[in-house]
């Protein structure tokens, strides 16, 4: 699966954009260009840290800034089915883009299916109302057990 064209477009001009010539950019090392099987909706993105950057953003293919920050890596949650193009950006203390990642990350979220997510939790209730069913009649139960009075010694016994 391919992102759009729109998205490569919009990274193709990363450089055009951010008001730099390409060959000022410093390249940014990504762990991963793409992350397949996103099941839960969100993702950590990592990258290598450089020591001229100050901060950084990841921008989606809308050109939204949906992180920006300090650290080598960016939590994304909320992401909805579908293919999803970041790219990564440094910023120097001036505030001007300095480094940039060589390719944008692709991430590709497909969710549980909802039937899978309907089966377990019926089976959770199953076990939870089980639980409490076995909880209740042990507490009712007036079935003879050890009572303090067969723990003491008798007579007898010492």
């Amino acid at each position: 699966m391919l992102p759009s064209l729109a998205a490569w477009i919009f990274f193709g001009c990363a450089c055009c954009t951010a008001g730099v010539a390409s060959a000022d950019v410093l390249p940014i090392e990504v762990e991963s260009d793409r992350v397949d099987d996103v099941r839960e909706g969100h993702v950590t993105l990592r990258w290598k840290r450089l020591e001229s950057v100050v901060g950084y953003e990841v921008i989606d293919s809308e050109g939204r800034v949906v992180y920006q920050g300090v650290a080598g890596e960016a939590f994304l949650s909320g992401l909805p089915d579908g293919e999803h193009p970041f790219r990564i950006r440094g910023i120097d203390a001036d505030g001007q883009v300095i480094a940039e990642a060589t390719t944008p990350i692709l991430v590709v979220v497909k969710h549980w299916p909802l039937s899978q997510a309907i089966v377990l939790f019926l089976i959770g209730l199953f076990v939870v109302v089980a639980m409490m069913a076995v909880i209740l009649r042990g507490a009712a139960d007036p079935s003879p057990g050890i009572r303090a009075e067969d723990t003491r010694l008798r007579p007898e016994e010492a």
